[in-house]
């Protein structure tokens, strides 16, 4: 449990302190979309349903004193949550992050994908090739929900509404549907 708290309070306190050059990021994976979800259908049917997993990642920064937060999801259809793809991620949010950030302070869970080699590696690289200043920290088990999950809530509703007047049941439907 101290290790949960010491964890939140170390987020809190980065939060609370930010400045216009400096952000957050809240990175999670979500339990997978299945798609065409249907009225009747056969247990089989259910079973078989093709999957998208979503990493989101939650931007919180304070340019002008005031916080704002903005969310970015990463669809695929491979669902093994890997340390590959968890990286590619950031490496292209990275790309796209204003450059006005210098210190970017990164927060996840402990999941494998993100306290693996190759994804330290990449953060590490990505500080040097950016030239920014980047900590990581993961939360601890049992940890609690983050900003990302209710992201991630509203995303469900989202695709549950869409669902119910269209069947989706490919990647590129998806992701029009959003």
């Amino acid at each position: 449990r101290s290790s949960n708290k010491n964890q939140r309070d170390r987020f809190n306190y980065f939060r609370n302190n930010l400045f216009y050059d400096s952000c957050i990021l809240v990175i999670d994976f979500k339990e997978n979309f299945k798609l065409s979800l249907g009225g009747d259908e056969l247990s089989c049917d259910y079973y078989d349903k093709k999957q998208i997993s979503c990493l989101g990642i939650s931007l919180i920064f304070k340019p002008n004193g005031e916080e704002i937060i903005e969310y970015v999801s990463y669809f695929s259809e491979i669902l093994s949550k890997d340390s590959l793809f968890s990286a590619d991620c950031l490496d292209l949010f990275m790309t796209e992050l204003n450059p006005i950030f210098t210190n970017i302070h990164i927060f996840t869970d402990c999941g494998p994908h993100f306290r693996s080699k190759e994804f330290l590696y990449r953060v590490r690289n990505m500080s040097r090739y950016y030239n920014k200043l980047v900590s990581l920290d993961f939360f601890a088990e049992y940890h609690g929900k983050s900003i990302t999950d209710g992201h991630f809530g509203r995303l469900s509703q989202l695709f549950k509404a869409k669902v119910d007047w269209k069947k989706i049941e490919t990647i590129h439907e998806f992701r029009d549907a959003f």
